[in-house]
């Protein structure tokens, strides 16, 4: 009588394993790349709706004290109720007010509506940092962020990248404001939010459109941002550039169609393809560029103002200096000044 074998079990075979295994890798990668790009919009939706939010807490502020804050913390607490509100959620470091170094004041009464108030130096990654122009309570998606390279006596120089750990209670004239910053090299690259010190000498930022700042020293300057928004109606948009000035001098060489500004702590110079020259020299002890943790307070009753004068002049082309009071048109051989209480004053020709 014929009795029937049992089936033999077989495993998999190496082939059949490698596949297997492909196939897997293959699924976890998409399913990854999925989860992080839902990750980045859900955290760039929040960084948006929290920029709105502050944009209208400055709307708030300008209607009761017809000017804008000379810096971010005055809104907090009176206006802004959590200082959470400044922090970007892709940031990281404890205590860091992240939009406190991307807010540019502006003067109430200014009619052109497509400049700067606020942006965040984050989701660039993707091509989606977020910006805030004035009198606009939304949030928009810039193109693209570029770069600016340092060139010229970089050796002299030294950078403090933004992601970099630094006391914020201390302003860049500090010595610890710049424990953590490296050697400039030649043709280093400098993007938003890093701080670039020049102790004697020069260097020059070059930046993407071919615009150009000549920084003398000593002087502490920052690049707020150079984005090219994204094109409406099919028009190309122009490059901004946007550096923060915290002492020093730096000279302007600006590609005509570009719009370009250099913010003090007491007021704004701007224009589109110009030369021109901005200083700005501190007077004393003032208002900190990053405040502390719980000075929120001191600063919503004014008790951190800025103390020292920007001066803007115009070799070439026509140039706004904007306080947080006034603002004014300066045309070439025009010089300018804002003092600490955000008041603009043309200089009289000697």
């Amino acid at each position: 009588m014929h009795v029937p074998h049992a089936a033999s079990s077989r495993g998999f075979s190496l082939l059949q394993l490698i596949v297997a295994l492909g196939i897997f890798a293959v699924l976890m990668t998409i399913a990854f790349r999925s989860y992080s790009n839902a990750r980045a919009n859900a955290m760039a939706g929040v960084c948006s709706g929290r920029l709105k939010a502050i944009a209208m807490d400055l709307e708030r502020y300008r209607v009761d004290y017809r000017a804008y804050p000379a810096v971010l913390d005055e809104l907090y607490p009176t206006y802004t109720k959590s200082e959470e509100a400044f922090r970007c959620p892709e940031e990281n470091r404890p205590d860091v007010r992240t939009y406190t170094d991307f807010y540019v004041p502006r003067d109430p009464k200014e009619q052109n509506r497509d400049r700067l108030v606020l942006s965040c130096p984050f989701h660039q990654d993707t091509g989606k940092g977020i910006e805030v122009f004035l009198g606009d309570v939304g949030a928009h998606e810039r193109g693209k962020t570029y770069v600016a390279t340092l060139t010229g006596g970089a050796g002299l120089a030294s950078v403090l990248p933004y992601d970099a750990e630094r006391p914020w209670d201390a302003e860049p004239e500090d010595p610890e404001f710049w424990a953590n910053a490296i050697a400039a090299l030649p043709n280093m690259e400098v993007g938003p939010g890093d701080w670039v010190r020049v102790p004697s000498g020069g260097v020059t930022l070059a930046f993407k459109d071919g615009s150009r700042a000549e920084i003398t020293g000593p002087a502490e300057v920052m690049v707020v941002d150079s984005f090219r928004s994204t094109a409406e109606r099919g028009a190309p948009s122009p490059f901004y550039t946007v550096l923060r000035l915290a002492r020093g001098q730096v000279y302007n060489i600006v590609i005509p169609g570009s719009k370009y500004e250099v913010v003090t702590p007491t007021g704004t110079a701007g224009a589109r393809g110009t030369e021109f020259l901005v200083t700005y020299i501190r007077e004393g002890v003032g208002a900190p560029l990053h405040p502390g943790k719980g000075k929120g307070k001191g600063l919503a009753k004014g008790k951190f103002k800025p103390k020292g004068k920007a001066s803007a002049e115009v070799v070439r082309g026509k140039v706004y200096l904007t306080g947080r009071h006034a603002t004014v048109e300066l045309a070439e051989g025009d010089s300018a000044e804002v003092d600490e209480r955000g008041k603009a004053k043309k200089k009289k020709k000697k």
